[in-house]
């Protein structure tokens, strides 16, 4: 009997904190909502009971009315979706963030009423308080938030937001409002949304019928028009004819006949490969050509008794008169006087020769 009347008392102070904490909790609950009402004078506002809200003083102007702060932000038409945006995870009212959906056919005092997309708790405006509420009910008269705005639309709030503290009211200016709602892309007679697959609204063109004059006229520009036909109006077209181009300077360079210079024999044996780009481009009805190839070829050079086996990579252009090359060794390369020699050779003999065969390549160009 003892020993259960002991435990009995071991237990009181237990029970006892435990009734404590829920006697704390039950009144912080209670004061985590404040009453707009309570916002007099005193505290920061000047508001006369039952009449238009004015900004926080100091915080937004003080004396100004609510008209001259609603015009910074245009109104807006209502939306389906606004945002509430403004305190992080961890903060008093960081739950109350997100997205608040409107309420088809709910509106309190003229305004549409909105519903956060995850909780039970709303946006809506009150008359009698002048202002955009966040509440965990709708005509609940204690708030989380509170704005003094008339506007019609939430995302036009433009005065700063007022958050309870369980004790006081105190203003975020971080906290605001936006528009998230889809808008659909504009559209008109030049504009066609691909994404969406909204087309334009406007009926087709009407074909018209021309003069037999007028299609004379229009056959006999277009057959004295250089480029494409759809490029009447003569602007940049760009026609690549590189792979018959690459074929045609194989053949020209292999075409060059064996060099005989002094004591200096230079034959090509082969052409290896010949690479790059070649375009016609028509430009304001007028032909320009854009050669930029370069052709790799094995190259003899008898030097007395001596054979050098040689590999050259030269550019085929026509934009630079001294075009680049470079010279390869096939074999076992030769000492440096000779190598110096080689290279004079090609620079003053065979370059010219493989530079002769652009405006050949030009000319059968301005034939395609």
């Amino acid at each position: 009997m003892m020993r259960r009347m002991a435990s009995h008392r071991r237990c009181r102070p237990h029970l006892a904190s435990f009734l404590a904490l829920s006697l704390v909790f039950s009144l912080t609950a209670l004061c985590s909502l404040g009453r707009p009402r309570d916002m007099v004078s005193g505290g920061g506002w000047v508001r006369p009971r039952r009449s238009r809200h004015t900004c926080p003083i100091g915080l937004c102007g003080g004396s100004d009315t609510q008209e001259q702060l609603d015009a910074v932000k245009p109104e807006k038409k209502p939306v389906d979706i606004v945002a509430i945006s403004g305190q992080a995870k961890g903060q008093m009212y960081a739950d109350q963030m997100g997205k608040y959906e409107a309420m088809e056919g709910q509106k309190i005092d003229g305004r549409i009423c909105y519903k956060h997309t995850n909780r039970s708790d709303y946006l809506y405006f009150s008359k009698e308080y002048g202002g955009w509420l966040v509440a965990p009910s709708l005509g609940n008269e204690k708030c989380y938030m509170f704005a003094a705005s008339e506007c019609k639309h939430p995302s036009s709030i433009s005065c700063v937001w007022a958050i309870w503290n369980g004790t006081s009211w105190n203003y975020d200016k971080r906290i605001s409002v936006s528009d998230c709602s889809y808008k659909a892309p504009y559209n008109t007679k030049f504009h066609y949304n691909w994404d969406r697959g909204i087309k334009c609204t406007d009926p087709p063109p009407t074909p018209k019928p021309i003069s037999g004059d007028q299609a004379r006229e229009i056959e006999e520009r277009l057959l004295n028009m250089e480029g494409s036909a759809w490029n009447s109006a003569g602007t940049w077209e760009e026609r690549s004819v590189k792979a018959w181009a690459r074929g045609r300077v194989r053949e020209l360079i292999q075409g060059i006949s064996p060099i005989h210079a002094g004591n200096w024999n230079i034959r090509i044996e082969e052409v290896k490969s010949v690479t790059g780009e070649a375009n016609i481009i028509f430009v304001r009805n007028k032909r320009r050509y854009g050669i930029d190839l370069e052709a790799k070829l094995n190259v003899d050079i008898d030097y007395g008794s001596k054979t050098i086996k040689s590999t050259i990579v030269c550019e085929v252009n026509n934009q630079n008169d001294f075009p680049e090359f470079r010279v390869e060794w096939r074999g076992t390369p030769p000492n440096l006087q000779i190598s110096s020699r080689v290279r004079d050779e090609v620079r003053k003999h065979l370059i010219p020769a493989i530079k002769d065969q652009v405006p050949k390549l030009v000319e059968e160009m301005a034939v395609k």
